[in-house]
């Protein structure tokens, strides 16, 4: 009964994911995989400085520049470019996403579910994770992060 009401859960969210996935402009949706299926967990990603609270961020925008700003910043930290694949960090899901429209994903990447402005990509080798957006480091700037991993 626990492990139903557990792949119930599961099954919800990913739908969840997927809906919202299907909201965004410019981009395609290849596959959508499990956290875990690139054997990360949450000691690596503490590992790597990924949730530490004390991490010089790599590059700071203001929260009051305008949108011109903001997206240009983003795409160029992201590395956004059209043609582009990366991991899309989606809750407890990685969706696989190619950017067919770097100008109209970028917007819609950055605002989400409208509740926050920001996401994080892994890039195609899985070599980079990239964080971009409002972090409680500094509230009054976005904050963009680099992770390397070996």
């Amino acid at each position: 009964m626990i492990l139903d009401r557990a792949l119930l859960q599961k099954k919800l969210q990913f739908q969840k994911v997927k809906n919202e996935l299907s909201r965004l402009n410019g981009i395609a949706v290849l596959e959508i995989l499990d956290f875990d299926s690139f054997g990360w967990n949450a000691d690596f990603l503490r590992n790597i400085g990924y949730t530490s609270s004390t991490r010089q961020p790599d590059s700071l925008m203001d929260v009051n520049a305008n949108e011109t700003e903001i997206f240009a910043w983003v795409r160029s930290k992201m590395q956004i470019e059209n043609g582009a694949v990366f991991y899309l960090l989606c809750g407890q899901f990685w969706a696989e996403i190619q950017i067919i429209n770097a100008e109209k994903a970028i917007p819609d990447l950055w605002h989400g579910s409208g509740l926050t402005c920001g996401f994080t990509l892994l890039t195609e080798d899985k070599k980079t994770l990239l964080d971009i957006g409002l972090d409680s480091r500094d509230e009054s700037h976005y904050l963009w992060d680099r992770y390397d991993i070996s």
